[in-house]
């Protein structure tokens, strides 16, 4: 099973990831979790480390189109080398952003759209795609919202409205958990949409995991 979770900076993400690993061990299912930034070799941290400099580079001749393909790049060997081994040996993936994510930073600018980025994408990771995405939809709590200025606030608010256009085009397999609620609440949704991917993919737990949320 290949699950990833996306949504705005600092609304749970990595809070739910950590939960959802927990109790996936609790029910002795293999699982392993890809954060958004993985770097556990070299060519990976070669690949963020060149996408960072790019992004942050102030050149005026600066190219999405470049963008794109940097973050093509480190999925595709991330894909390779993590993911793709993991699913090939029955372990469930969890992954920390994915392709929705370079879309919504990259897929809206002028010149380039969301379908053309999800094709480099496509065929950087060999046409497989997660079995489901979970949007966590919302802004960043309020202590982090306190700490960015005006220009990242309206950007945060972009990248929502973008998430939430991406989940709409792809209901088939994208739910939207809404992320202003409390953490146990938004894991009990999270974990109910895990199980039924599960089930329709015809993977099984030994244990039912709303059962054992309930008897705490």
């Amino acid at each position: 099973m290949y699950v990833v979770i996306e949504g705005n900076s600092s609304v749970g993400k990595t809070t739910q990831i950590e939960l959802l690993e927990k109790q996936f061990r609790e029910l002795d299912h293999e699982v392993l979790v890809v954060p958004s930034r993985y770097a556990d070799d070299d060519l990976s941290d070669i690949l963020l480390e060149a996408l960072d400099e790019y992004v942050a580079s102030a050149n005026p001749v600066k190219s999405v189109r470049t963008d794109v393909m940097l973050r093509s790049a480190y999925l595709a060997h991330v894909h390779e080398v993590v993911v793709e081994p993991a699913l090939r040996a029955g372990v469930t993936v969890i992954q920390e952003t994915g392709v929705d994510h370079v879309i919504a930073s990259t897929g809206f600018a002028r010149g380039i759209g969301p379908s053309e980025v999800a094709q480099i994408i496509g065929w950087a990771q060999r046409g497989m795609h997660a079995q489901l995405t979970v949007l966590l939809d919302g802004l960043p709590d309020v202590h982090h919202a306190d700490m960015v200025s005006g220009e990242e606030d309206a950007h945060l608010v972009d990248m929502r409205n973008r998430f939430k256009l991406l989940a709409g085009w792809q209901k088939e397999n994208h739910v939207v958990i809404t992320a202003d609620r409390s953490i146990e609440i938004i894991h009990h949704d999270i974990m109910t949409e895990v199980m039924d991917a599960m089930k329709k993919a015809g993977e099984v737990f030994k244990e039912d995991p709303l059962e054992k949320m309930l008897r705490g």
